[in-house]
């Protein structure tokens, strides 16, 4: 009997994000159930050829026809600066029927299966491989991989490091790298109120016209169109001043200090590299304070007559020099890092403040590891398939932002050391260039690339003299570092529209023109000043800064060694995504192919739009719900089949592993392009590769049509593919001492919104969607080691309800560890949109608060939770790693304190105490290993400590079991959570010396065999990137609608992986059902 309801958010309310999903699955039935006619293509069908069942998703598309009004209150409309998300939500009263279309639809394939298997003569295991290990094994000689990193002697060399607590008592030798950071003290008080309290000193210099009611009336006015959500007021109060405006304060520390690497190289008089350096950061200085001058003098760009009306007009380089994201397509350049740590506090004065540690970073012509191309020059390569596209459909948005790139690369990187060169007038090249472009259009943008490619040596050696700077063993901003500096942020008068203002009415502000960003109106009328305030500002914000660094050292030379191997499975499916057409033979699929597998066949132009640039919201919707019906079909008939294989052999099914390949033409790259089939088959895959995960170990990795034999780089790119599907396979890693602990439990997740309206103004009234993985760690005294392997992963829909009160997601995934036997459980949230540690104001905290973890205590009375925070920080090498040196950790409390202690002794809800830092400090360079950039990070691990006075005796065993000295649990815990940096890591083992065989004449014993060379292992920084990716593509969400300033209207975006939870809710839906009343 089917539930009439199920998930807490089923239904939506009246105006709330929402999907038709109920007739999309109707609809995707109808498509795959074959005609009594036989006219119709099977959705399965067997390659007796290959062993494979064919997945034929197209012919299903093709059937689907057009699904109208599937997106409901998701019309493109909010604010430009507002995101709408949908997913988490279907619409009102369609639970019931959505139920019987996905278990109509699951039956389906379960059928039509069952009649292929009857019809050909199949037995469902023939799909499945056993005893793996040798078919793994011819594939990795096949495609230029090997599987070292299965062999018993593969290592790992891990050397110790601490904070310093002096320079100068620390030898050169022993440091290896440097901690740049600042602290930011924020007088944030009321920010509306000081725009109104400005607006009301304006007006009562005009006495004679306002009365003290008015302005007391005017005020109120604008404070309630505040408070009703007033788009423009709310992205100047929110977003503008709360960090729009505070990335130009960092844009402001950063040019202090490329400052001062700037004068070091200047007084380098000798070397000519120096020399380039320093004058390739004058010109970017000058430009820098050039464009922040609002009174500057320029000529507008004129796109309209090179590049036609579709290039969105003609702008001004300021347009995007303003921007203090602009600096990032600068080769080597000082980058801020998302703030480290937040804390509140209050002034002497009671004032209330916001601290910040942000740390610096700096970007130095590091070299892509696939394209094995340098920052600069990847630069270039996108900015000509951008501007100089070979066929006009090929052209990818953002044409305005890559012109200004391209002119402002052509004006900073000089040609060669020449006097001329070396003292070039730089605001004469700015109109220069401004000029030949207005002048010549396209032909002048060919020249300009094919100058600065002449000019890539040039720029690899202004990154090698800034790299010898970095490397400099003293300290860099001696003068910047003495003592806090004060910035002021002062927003200009000319920000109000004052008829608009003084008369109390809506949008009170300066508007832009038409088709431009309101963000640009907002910049134009802010100035940053040292050490005094505007005197004619509207206000002006106060915010202290003082940079500092920290070092890394080593304070002994010897690494410890652990031995390191992958466990390959009972038994593997493998599954590959290929294409339909002509494209499927620029792909080299027949290399990958293992005996058996499950072939999905897809048409990408199913999947995207052909003309991307202009589609109507119908194209749109229609877009959206073909690839929503895509990645559910797929997900459901991969679910029922697998579930068919391990039904065949439950104890061996229960050890299976998915090793999944998609091939692409583009792959990744392809998120550029929103709506790209490309861009729309990534994202379902990745959506897909979690919710399956759910069910059994599943690992993808994408191989795109460049990935062939004919390309120079296919054996190091095919290499690097096969062993990224190793770290799919359980990690077995030697432990100093035999494990005290059993059974160790990992549970890591993030919640990321679902459903999202600026109508919804609480997260109350939101609903989110939780992915995580979980891991379990089994000790092996005879190695003495543990054995790491994934378990289920997480993937669940949850009301903002749920969330904050009672999360049964993370209860039953909790209580699947429970069941398997951990008794200690690594718990970690991530956070999106921001730093994991101490941000005051980041979203989505629920999951750490001190009730909701008693909560978990109070239903596992005897499970050792340990509430971690993890993030990964920047730092800079001061010396090339050592060949013996494959990592590098703090494993203890003691030596993470000195760096711990800046600036940030303020109250927190929660103590935050560092216990483990793991780092690689790994450098992607070039053959020679040292011309590469000296950057790199390390995570630190800290355990959130919140004693109550119930919780006092328990808590403190929890300190204990992390930071006593002699705690054998301690040694177990880190060893768990070094693993997973390796268990997760894609790299390839790189082969060792071999040992030295010793003499056997002394023993009267026959010669021994040459002693087989290791294989060191690699780690990787970050092991939970999964979970929060660098797009969202990559996270399983697509765009409906893109961010369009011009016509003011916000994003859309589609979560595939929310969708997906819904479709697993109801297929493995529980006798009793939850109701079904949305939030």
């Amino acid at each position: 009997m089917i539930p009439p309801t199920t998930g807490a958010s089923l239904q939506s309310e009246a105006f709330t994000p929402a999907l038709d999903l109920a007739a999309l699955s109707r609809a995707l039935h109808v498509a795959l159930t074959p005609k009594p006619s036989g006219s119709t293509t099977a959705f399965l069908s067997f390659d007796r050829h290959c062993n494979s069942l064919r997945l034929d998703t197209a012919a299903v598309l093709n059937r689907l026809g057009t699904i109208e009004h599937f997106l409901h209150d998701a019309d493109p409309g909010p604010p430009a600066w507002q995101t709408v998300r949908v997913g988490g939500r279907i619409v009102q009263g369609s639970g019931q029927a959505l139920q019987q279309a996905l278990l109509a639809l699951a039956n389906q394939i379960g059928k039509e299966f069952d009649e292929l298997c009857a019809r050909e003569a199949l037995q469902p295991q023939q799909f499945i491989i056993d005893h793996p290990e040798p078919a793994l094994q011819a594939l990795g000689k096949k495609v230029g991989g090997y599987l070292d990193r299965l062999e018993s002697n593969a290592l790992t060399r891990v050397q110790h490091m601490a904070f310093a607590e002096s320079r100068a008592a620390t030898p050169d030798l022993n440091q290896v790298g440097r901690v740049t950071c600042a602290t930011e003290i924020i007088e944030t008080g009321d920010s509306l109120t000081l725009l109104l309290d400005a607006i009301g000193r304006l007006m009562r210099q005009r006495s004679e016209e306002w009365s003290t009611d008015e302005i007391q009336r005017t005020q109120n006015e604008l404070r309630s169109y505040y408070q009703q959500g007033d788009a423009q007021l709310r992205q100047f109060i929110d977003i503008f001043l709360a960090e729009d405006a505070l990335a130009r304060i960092r844009a402001t520390v950063a040019r202090d200090v490329m400052t001062a690497i700037q004068h070091s190289a200047e007084r380098q008089q000798k070397s000519a590299d120096a020399q380039l350096a320093a004058e390739y950061l004058r010109r970017v200085l000058f430009l820098h304070d050039y464009f922040s001058n609002p009174n500057h003098d320029e000529r507008e760009l004129d796109l309209d007559s090179h590049y036609g009306p579709s290039a969105g007009g003609n702008i001004l380089l300021s347009t995007e020099l303003m921007k203090a994201t602009f600096y990032s397509c600068l080769p080597v350049w000082c980058d801020w890092n998302t703030p480290l740590l937040e804390a509140s506090a209050t002034d002497t004065q009671g004032q209330p403040r916001l601290i910040r540690l942000l740390g610096y970073r700096f970007r130095i012509n590091g070299r892509d590891p696939e394209r094995r191309e340098s920052a600069f020059e990847l630069r270039l390569r996108r900015l000509r398939e951008t501007l100089l596209p070979e066929t006009e459909s090929e052209r990818r948005s953002g044409l305005a932002r890559s012109l200004v790139q391209l002119l402002v690369l052509a004006i900073v990187v000089p040609r060669d050391t020449s006097d001329a060169e070396l003292n070039a007038d730089v605001g004469k090249k700015i109109h220069e260039a401004i000029k030949y472009f207005n002048d010549n259009g396209q032909d002048a943008t060919r020249s300009i690339l094919a100058s600065l490619e002449k000019r890539i040596d040039v720029m690899q050696r202004i990154a090698s003299a800034v790299i010898g700077i970095l490397k400099r063993k003293g300290p860099l901003f001696n003068e910047l570092a003495c003592q806090p500096r004060s910035y002021y942020l002062n927003i200009l008068r000319g920000i109000l529209n004052r008829e608009r203002a003084f008369q109390g009415q809506p949008e009170p502000l300066v508007k832009p023109a038409p088709g431009q960003d309101q963000r640009i109106e907002f910049f134009n009328c802010l100035q940053v000043t040292t050490a005094d305030p505007l005197p004619d500002a509207l206000f002006s914000l106060r915010v202290s800064v003082k940079l500092g660094e920290s070092l890394l050292h080593m304070p002994h030379s010897t690494p410890s060694e652990y031995r390191v191997q992958r466990r390959p499975p009972k038994a593997l499916v493998q599954i590959l995504w290929q294409p339909d057409g002509t494209i499927t033979a620029q792909l080299p699929i027949k290399n990958w192919h293992l005996a058996s597998s499950l072939r999905v066949h897809y048409d990408p132009e199913l999947l995207g739009i052909a003309d991307s640039r202009r589609p109507n919201p119908q194209q749109r919707q229609h877009l959206a719900a073909r690839r929503v019906a895509f990645t559910v079909l797929v997900y459901i008939a991969l679910k029922v089949l697998c579930e068919r294989l391990i039904a065949c052999d439950p104890q061996r099914g229960s050890q299976m592993i998915a090793l999944m390949l998609r091939f692409q033409q583009q792959g990744r790259s392809a998120g550029e392009q929103d709506l790209s089939g490309e861009q729309g088959l990534y994202a379902a895959a990745q959506a897909i590769e979690h919710a399956l995960g759910q069910h059994l170990r599943t690992r993808m990795q994408g191989i795109t049509g460049a990935d062939n034999p004919q390309d120079s780089q296919w054996k190091f790119k095919s290499r690097n593919s096969f062993n990224a599907l190793l770290s799919a396979l359980p990690l077995q890693m030697q432990t100093p001492s035999a494990p005290t602990l059993d059974r160790i439990g990992v549970l890591t997740f993030v919640s990321r919104p679902a459903t999202d309206h600026p109508a919804l103004s609480e997260d109350q009234q939101r609903d989110f969607v939780l992915l995580g993985r979980s891991y379990i760690a089994q000790a092996n005294p005879q190695l003495p080691g543990y054995r790491l392997a994934s378990g289920p992963n997480l993937l669940a829909l949850e009301s903002g309800r749920e969330v904050f009160t009672d999360s049964p997601a993370i209860f039953k995934a909790i209580e699947r560890l429970y069941q398997k036997g951990c008794r200690y459980l690594l718990y970690m949230g991530h956070r999106r949109g921001g730093r994991q540690v101490g941000r005051a104001r980041t979203p989505h905290r629920h999951h750490e608060q001190p009730l909701f973890l008693a909560e978990i205590q109070r239903r596992f009375p005897d499970l050792c939770v340990y509430p971690l925070v993890r993030d990964v920080f920047p730092a800079t090498r001061l010396r090339t790693r050592g060949s013996s040196e494959d990592a590098f950790e703090i494993p203890d409390y003691h030596t993470s304190l000195p760096y711990w202690n800046l600036d940030l002794a303020t109250p927190r809800d929660q103590d935050l105490i560092p216990v483990y830092t793991f780092a690689t400090l790994h450098v992607i360079s070039d053959e020679d290993g040292e011309a590469g950039r000296p950057q790199s990070g390390f995570a630190i691990y800290f355990l959130l400590s919140q004693a109550t006075p119930e919780s006092l005796e328990q808590e403190t065993r929890k300190r204990l079991d992390w930071i006593g000295a002699d705690s054998p649990r301690r040694h177990d815990l880190i060893a768990v959570l070094r693993s997973l940096h390796y268990l997760e890591s894609e790299a390839p083992a790189r082969p060792g010396k071999a040992p030295a065989r010793s003499d056997p004449s002394s023993s009267g014993q026959d010669a021994p065999s040459t002693p087989k060379k290791p294989h060191y292992v690699p780690p990787v920084l970050d092991p939970y990137t999964a979970l929060q990716p660098a797009n969202i593509a990559a996270i399983g969400e697509v765009s409906v609608h893109p961010r369009t300033p011009s016509s003011g209207s916000g994003e859309v975006l589609l979560s595939l992986p929310a969708v997906l939870a819904r479709v697993t809710e109801v297929l493995d839906l529980s006798p009793a059902p939850r109701t079904d009343t949305a939030p």
